[in-house]
């Protein structure tokens, strides 16, 4: 809740700007997040949602959120996971350098990277990312493993990479949005 809280807020603020959602989750619920990715601002990461896991507690893999503002308090033993997207150029992207990202890109050189973000675990934790249209057809679903607030982004088992034509044809046709589909699962 403290990323919610003070540093998701600091995001400017666009006509365009995604719903954040907050949802409290089990091991295997399934959450559906809005992704209109024609939307998507070049070279800034954007939260579709946080999601409030209750993990296991027998399995003790992450410390108590502390420092809750007044009424979050039941959130105190969930972990809270961000669903995060890049829209982004396999220049910036291969280079690590975000200066790329500025200008106008073309559709042939745009990527998308989708990662969980987290505090640290004492176990990998990983999740189901899946994409679905709006006739409700699952056009790829992957396994990726949360990544720490203290690591860095990088192309590896903490996020799924697509380019702009994959997107697309997991849409429905006209610029239609799709579903990113998440599912905990522990330790996968």
């Amino acid at each position: 809740m403290h990323l919610f809280n003070e540093h998701l807020t600091e995001t400017p603020r666009k006509p365009m700007e995604l719903a954040l959602r907050m949802r409290r989750v089990d091991t295997g619920e399934r959450t559906l997040l809005l992704l209109v990715h024609w939307q998507l601002p070049v070279g800034q990461d954007q939260c579709l949602g946080v999601l409030n896991w209750t993990g296991s507690a027998r399995r003790c893999l992450f410390e108590p959120q502390r420092h809750l503002q007044f009424g979050q308090s039941a959130l105190a033993a969930c972990l809270p996971v961000l669903a995060m997207v890049r829209k982004t150029t396999w220049a910036a992207l291969v280079a690590e350098c975000p200066e790329l990202d500025n200008g106008h890109p073309s559709r042939d050189h745009i990527v998308y990277l989708f990662w969980l973000l987290a505090p640290a675990t004492r176990q990998p934790v990983h999740a189901s990312l899946g994409f679905i249209n709006r006739k409700l057809q699952c056009g790829l679903r992957a396994l990726c493993q949360l990544r720490s607030l203290g690591s860095r982004r990088r192309l590896s088992q903490h996020c799924l990479t697509l380019n702009e034509s994959q997107l697309d044809q997991m849409c429905c046709p006209h610029g239609s949005s799709c579903f990113l589909e998440l599912v905990i699962i522990e330790g996968g």
